[in-house]
């Protein structure tokens, strides 16, 4: 009996140091940022690309008033800073293009492209164009309608030289406030304009594909869209690279709009089979859509009535049929509005990750410190604390199925996924923007904890059994 009793308290002894040895492991090998950079000004946003990303490519932030600065994605060295060309009026759009370069256009001035690389503070292209114009998905070429009497008058300039690229006129032929249902992508040398602007068509509406050169329609796409019940797509508009068309429907209940896209090669819609959907509540929801340079698409699902948030990916050929639940507890609420139907609030919003079959989730859940009662949450340091709501971010590999942490957990402001690395830019304690880097795939804790918390067991195990019988030795 006491032998008995004296293995079962090693085994506990054992199990007990096992346990925490597992904990504090983990806790010490949890995912940590590659570097992090407190931000030269108040950034808050990175800015977005329309190319495929590579380690190569700098990471660019704008602010409303400091312009845009660049950092080095290996290490966050500060890589050049750029001022508003106005400082009077600085708020602008950015767009970051390969090679480092930046297109910036002034909010008080649409009609001006000024384009910066890292060599110089100077823009090395600052063109003014006469009038209103629309910049192009490739952040270079700008295109406009222009009414001329009974005729409408296209045009594409380059808005690097101010060079003209594209002319023709089109007599009779549309509605009016034609740029409200048009685009044109220099990348595929093509207009799209939704039948809505053609007298006399009736649904469904397709999107005409017009050749710039001549204002013949190529071939009319869209027609079949999925969900469109019979109507067709709107807010159309090309994506970065000239191959796809992404459009949005007047969604039925239990959502707001229903976005797809259309590869322009094929002519074929990809959007939601509502038979594939994982719920098929009553509830309000909604539906995300990011198409990569490459045609992946990533789609997030989040629903308040059930209560759940999937997400799913899709190859450059089909719609998503494969949905897959985002882990944790996302927040989901349905905000009642005054006019149209309910807002969803929080979620998850899903991004591809650029040359890998992987997506970075964002969550919006509830901080850690909001399940403390008061009387502890007072005693713990608030360095530890975030009491409101936190964003999370999970990577899950598409492939293998695998979801884990990773990023910042607390006052996010903006985040992108680089082919390595997912970069945050998030508030730290004392309200600076903070500039962090996280290794992706993020590493996973729990099989090198397991390996030290065996180990431990292992060797308490080993010298409580030595002791023994050094004791037994001495009593004989």
């Amino acid at each position: 009996m006491a032998a008995a009793f004296r293995l079962i308290r090693r085994t506990l002894l054992c199990l007990l140091i096992g346990v925490t040895a597992f904990g504090a492991t983990g806790w010490g090998f949890r995912p940590k940022p590659n570097w992090s950079v407190e931000t030269p000004g108040a950034f808050r946003l990175i800015v977005g690309s329309g190319h495929e990303l590579s380690d190569d490519d700098p990471i660019w932030l704008d602010s409303d008033m400091h312009g845009a600065a660049a950092f080095r994605v290996s290490d966050g060295k500060l890589l050049h800073r750029i001022d508003p060309p106005d400082p009077k009026n600085p708020v602008a759009t950015f767009y970051a293009l390969p090679g480092g370069r930046l297109v910036l256009t002034p909010t008080s001035d649409p009609s001006r492209l000024f384009v910066f690389d890292l060599s110089s503070k100077n823009p090395i292209s600052s063109v003014k164009l006469d009038g209103d114009w629309y910049i192009c998905a490739d952040s270079r070429h700008v295109w406009r309608f222009e009414r001329s009497g009974h005729a409408y008058v296209f045009e594409c300039r380059d808005g690097w030289t101010g060079e003209r690229k594209r002319r023709c006129v089109f007599e009779k032929q549309f509605r009016a406030d034609l740029e409200m249902e048009a685009d044109y992508s220099a990348e595929a040398d093509s207009i799209a304009v939704s039948e809505r602007m053609r007298p006399g068509r009736i649904p469904p509406y397709g999107i005409e594909l017009i050749d710039p050169k001549n204002g013949l329609v190529v071939k009319t796409v869209g027609k079949d869209a999925p969900e469109s019940e019979g109507s067709g797509p709107q807010m159309h508009y090309f994506l970065p690279g000239g191959r796809d068309l992404r459009y949005e429907l007047v969604g039925p209940p239990p959502f707001v709009v229903i976005p797809g896209s259309i590869e322009l090669s094929t002519g074929k819609a990809r959007s939601i089979d509502r038979a594939s959907l994982p719920v098929q509540g009553k509830g309000p929801a909604n539906l995300s859509l990011i198409v990569a340079p490459d045609g992946r698409q990533a789609w997030t699902l989040n629903c308040a009535q059930p209560l759940s948030t999937w997400i799913s990916s899709a190859d450059s050929t089909d719609g998503p049929s494969q949905w897959r639940m985002v882990p944790g507890n996302p927040i989901v609420e349905a905000r009642v509005q005054k006019y149209g139907p309910a807002k969803i609030i929080g979620g998850a919003y899903c991004r591809p990750v650029p040359k890998r079959s992987a997506v970075i989730v964002r969550t919006l859940e509830e901080s850690l410190s909001s399940n403390l009662p008061e009387s502890i949450a007072g005693l713990v340091p608030i360095s530890m604390l975030v009491r409101d709501r936190t964003t999370r971010h999970w990577w899950h590999d598409w492939e293998s199925g695998t979801w884990r942490r990773v990023g910042y957990s607390g006052r996010l402001l903006d985040e992108r996924p680089w082919p390595n690395a997912l970069i945050t830019l998030s508030e730290n304690l004392d309200g600076n923007p903070l500039l962090q880097s996280w290794p992706l795939p993020p590493r996973d804790p729990k099989w090198p904890a397991a390996g030290i918390a065996v180990a431990s067991a292992g060797g308490v195990w080993w010298m409580c059994a030595k002791r023994y019988a050094r004791r037994m030795r001495t009593a004989a």
